[in-house]
């Protein structure tokens, strides 16, 4: 009968750390390499010339369970938050998002001009080409992975883009910063353009990750349309 018992709480914790790792909170660093090309990062450098300097005090926190993830700047007393708010435009992140399956949403502001307040549907990428390069992080093995994107709009136009992942087999949950995911794993690294988002501690728990609503939701291709019909090629 001991042994038994031995052999279920072995077993119960097993599963308890097995669950736990279903869910956490991984938190990004991030670094940007300037680059006179960026529109963006020209724009508020023009605005705040000592922008880049900020980028290194951002943190990014991915809340994740097995199938959903939200990804968000982290609450915490920045030097300014205002600042801070600009520098993560500088690193390409706009909105707090939420991952369901294949799908990216967030919430569209209510005071703006374009569908207020709905949730807008974006796919996210997940075009892959996994290699057998390794290195790594934090204790983890990590796989490199190169994708491919569609960066543009119909206004100023499309083209094909290129980012680099390293994701963690060990942890094999499909999500990551910003749109990337669909990988095999959790992404510890991502460079895209000149920018790098790097894995700096995971927290396993259990987490709330905040709730679509999808009866309210348009898809982004709905949003640019719109756009177009409102402001043309202003």
């Amino acid at each position: 009968m001991k042994t038994k018992n031995f052999t279920l709480l072995i077993l119960c914790f097993y599963f308890s750390i097995c669950t736990s790792q279903n869910g956490g909170i991984a938190t990004y660093t991030v670094s940007v390499v300037e680059n006179e090309d960026d529109f963006m990062q020209q724009q508020m450098k023009e605005a705040i010339p000592d922008i880049l300097d900020y980028v290194a005090d951002l943190r990014f926190q991915l809340f994740f369970n097995e199938d959903e993830s939200y990804f968000i700047l982290e609450d915490k007393l920045y030097k300014s938050q205002i600042v801070a708010d600009a520098s993560s435009l500088v690193v390409k992140y706009t909105n707090p998002s939420i991952k369901v399956g294949d799908k990216k949403y967030h919430k569209s502001s209510k005071n703006r001009n374009v569908f207020p307040g709905k949730w807008v549907s974006s796919e996210i990428n997940n075009d892959w080409e996994i290699t057998q390069e390794t290195k790594q992080i934090n204790n983890y093995t990590v796989y490199k992975a190169i994708g491919r994107y569609t960066k543009g709009n119909s206004r100023v136009g499309y083209k094909k883009m290129k980012a680099t992942a390293w994701f963690c087999p060990e942890l094999p949950l499909p999500h990551g910063p910003l749109d990337f995911g669909g990988l095999p794993g959790l992404i510890f690294e991502l460079n895209f353009e000149n920018v790098t988002y790097g894995i700096e501690k995971i927290e396993f728990k259990v987490v709330e990750i905040p709730k679509v609503d999808f009866e309210n939701v348009v898809t982004s291709k709905a949003v640019e349309k719109k756009f177009e019909e409102l402001y043309g090629n202003q």
